[in-house]
């Protein structure tokens, strides 16, 4: 069990990019046991170091799974679950993708504000793992919730979903 005194990133936040360059010289063993500390890292993607740690959690692939999985199912913070969605979900192979299609689909239905919803929708129709009657009918109720120009991206990625 870990504990918030485990979870990276470590100290002060002007050390954290440093950190993160060197968790990028350590093994897949040296880090599957550490995901779940790194995943908090990701809470926000602005923060120094988090496209690094994103990365390196995201060429370990399916160990990184369940991890995702839990917390998009379970953790209360959407930002978390944007940042993580934007570095899983929008990156992975579409079989790994699909493991956690169903915690996508339920953040896809939900309008959150934060734009989970959103980019759990765009996650899915990137990985072509929704139907396209579903597809539609949530890009019109996303329609009052988001600016035209967010609507006309999942529209053109929904269009390429048959190509």
């Amino acid at each position: 069990m870990t504990t918030e005194a485990d979870d990276y990133p470590r100290g002060q936040k002007r050390t954290w990019y440093n950190q993160a360059i060197a968790l990028a010289d350590a093994s897949p063993e040296q880090l599957i046991p550490e995901i779940a500390n790194l995943l908090p890292w990701l809470k926000d993607g602005n923060w120094p170091g988090a496209g690094i740690v994103g990365e390196l959690l995201c060429k370990l692939g399916p160990p990184v799974v369940p991890h995702v999985k839990r917390l998009l199912r379970e953790d209360d913070d959407s930002q978390w679950k944007y940042w993580l969605i934007l570095t899983f979900a929008c990156s992975w192979p579409r079989s790994l993708v699909n493991e956690i299609s169903e915690e996508l689909m339920c953040l896809a239905r939900e309008v959150d504000g934060e734009g989970v919803d959103r980019v759990a929708l765009k996650a899915l129709l990137i990985n072509n793992l929704i139907d396209e009657p579903t597809a539609t009918k949530l890009i019109d109720e996303k329609k009052l919730s988001y600016p035209s120009e967010d609507i006309e991206e999942l529209k053109e990625l929904l269009a390429s979903m048959g190509k």
